[in-house]
């Protein structure tokens, strides 16, 4: 007899990093509008490039940069080798992009992507997480904490962080859930993280658990936070936690990052509690989310769970 597949136990999955090529006037445009254009897109490339170094010695981890537009290919061979990391990260286009009449919205991007990285890896038991390029951060145990918990679970299985805006920033799939996990999903909502979680529960997933919310850097307030909270930190650790590049390209406007104080960081918006990144009532508000999620699914026998 044969013996059953198994996971190799140092094994975590295939991380795949989603990213557009940073350009002015199509990168982080809300932001443009308030600190420029050029500024933004400088801005987006230093972020993508941290979060490429940052993930590149993490062990048991196969690395995909998911990337569009397709023309852009020249463009982010450049980058890795200039970085040095095309060793460490493999480059697939996004099927779907601008090029593909087929595709719809994000979520068919997302499946093809899904697809193409099942069929690349050499392990049939290989997890997938998906992360997006605009959340600096996210670091390697959220990466570890998402893999683990998909990978000991029983069935088929989903971890995901939210975004303080109503969106997610990471997610990540046992091998047995089906591509179509992104059909339906409410893309750029403020009940985006809600949808996914109900096309998850409606694909036969049994397990989801919810990590940490994060902060998305879309507008002026978030990048304000952001700038408030590194300049807290020594220089010494934003360069252990990875922010050296973001934190540079801050520089050049750092000073119109001016700071209205608030006696009240949340927001109530379409049913959805929004925080932001690292705020003390996190949990609460995840657990808020998952009943909001959970109301409204139409399967009754998945398992949410909220856990740090």
């Amino acid at each position: 007899m044969g013996q059953a597949c198994r996971r190799p136990s140092d094994d975590l999955g295939i991380l795949v990093l989603v990213s557009k090529f940073p350009t002015p006037k199509k990168s982080k445009t809300r932001l443009g509008k308030h600190i420029g254009y050029k500024e933004s897109a400088q801005f987006a490339h230093a972020g993508l490039v941290d979060l490429l170094h940052r993930f590149h010695e993490v062990k048991g981890l196969k690395k995909v940069l998911l990337y569009a537009p397709i023309e852009a290919e020249s463009k982010f061979k450049s980058l890795l080798n200039t970085e040095q990391l095309t060793d460490s990260w493999r480059l697939l286009p996004m099927g779907g992009g601008d090029n593909d009449p087929t595709a719809t919205d994000l979520g068919d991007r997302l499946k093809q992507g899904l697809i193409a990285c099942r069929r690349m890896s050499r392990n049939p038991l290989a997890s997938v997480c998906f992360i997006g390029s605009d959340c600096p951060d996210i670091t390697p145990e959220h990466l570890k904490m998402l893999f683990r918990r998909v990978n000991r679970a029983r069935g088929n299985s989903a971890s995901i962080l939210p975004a303080a805006d109503g969106g997610y920033v990471a997610l990540a799939l046992s091998a047995g859930v089906p591509a179509t996990v992104f059909d339906d999903v409410l893309w750029s909502d403020p009940m985006t993280f809600v949808s996914q979680l109900q096309a998850l529960s409606r694909n036969e997933v049994s397990s989801i658990h919810v990590g940490d919310t994060l902060t998305d850097i879309d507008n002026i307030e978030d990048i304000r936070d952001f700038h408030r909270r590194l300049s807290l930190l020594s220089t010494e650790e934003r360069l252990s936690h990875g922010y050296q590049r973001t934190w540079a390209a801050l520089m050049p406007f750092a000073d119109t990052l001016t700071y209205r104080e608030t006696s009240d960081d949340k927001v109530l918006e379409d049913g959805i509690a929004l925080v932001r990144g690292g705020h003390p009532d996190a949990k609460q508000v995840g657990q808020k989310m998952l009943n909001e999620a959970a109301a409204k699914s139409p399967r009754s026998n998945t398992n949410y769970s909220y856990k740090s």
